[in-house]
Parts: C-alpha cells; sequence; structure tokens
C-alpha cells in the first residue's frame, strides 16, 4: 500500500452508488475515500469518475466504466480532451457503452481498456501529476 499516496488530497466527482447520478466534485478529499468510491462502483458493475488536483482546473482523468470495459479521458485544458487508446481488451467490432457523465457514451475498441488497468492508470496519475506517460492519447 502506498501510504504517501493515501494522504494525497484530490478532487474528484464519481457516480452515486445509490442514485446512479454523478455526485458535485468533493474538494480536499483523500485518495483513500476516492478508492472507497471507486471500490463500491465497481460491486455496481459500473461507474464514471473523475479527479484531479485541489486549486486546479486541470488536469484531471475521467474513467468511464461498465463491467470489464473502460474509457479514458485526460483534460489537459478547457480546448485539450483526449482519449486514451486501447490496451486490446475490446475485440469485437460491436461498440462498447460506458456511463459518461449522467448519460452514456458509445466507443469502438480503439478507445477501450480493461477496467483494472483503467483505474491503476488513475492512481499513477493521482501520484505523478500527469496523464501524459499513461498511454497513447489521441486528441478529440
Amino acid at each position: 500500500m502506498d501510504h504517501a499516496l493515501d494522504r494525497t488530497l484530490v478532487v474528484w466527482a464519481a457516480t452515486s452508488p445509490d442514485s446512479g447520478r454523478v455526485t458535485p466534485a468533493r474538494p480536499g478529499s483523500t485518495w483513500v475515500e476516492l478508492s472507497e468510491r471507486i471500490t463500491a462502483l465497481r460491486s455496481a458493475g459500473a461507474g464514471y469518475v473523475e479527479a484531479g488536483f485541489p486549486e486546479l482546473d486541470y488536469p484531471y482523468l475521467a474513467i468511464g466504466f461498465r463491467a470489464d470495459y473502460a474509457v479514458v479521458h485526460s483534460f489537459a485544458s478547457a480546448e485539450h480532451v483526449f482519449l486514451l487508446g486501447s490496451d486490446g481488451t475490446a475485440c469485437s467490432d460491436e461498440p462498447i457503452e460506458v456511463p459518461i457523465l449522467d448519460e452514456t457514451g458509445t466507443f469502438t475498441a480503439d478507445f477501450v481498456i480493461d477496467t483494472d488497468h483503467a483505474f491503476q492508470l488513475m492512481h499513477a496519475f493521482i501520484l505523478n501529476g500527469s496523464a501524459d506517460h499513461l498511454g497513447t492519447w489521441h486528441e478529440l
């Protein structure tokens, strides 16, 4: 367990396991509190999570997931939004649907990664403060 990360403050918003709606950003929470919400959403089978840093509007990372499929967005600024390229998890030509905020987004397999991998990347993002090293990004 990374105790330094446990104490790291994050700003996050996520789907409520109770209502299924995205709750407002929670400033000044710890990684542990965010991890608890992620665990609850993983148990529910689907959700949306975004996380960034106190006193900064950008960067932040957003993950929409359903079961084993996740899509990761990086918001570098209001003008620069990126989708993470696939890790090969989804091999189908069928579109993949995941929660994006309070809606459902539809994506091709080109942008779908494993849900466990997605949350490992969020962990790395919070630890390192940058999404640049997380994989191949495609600007929207």
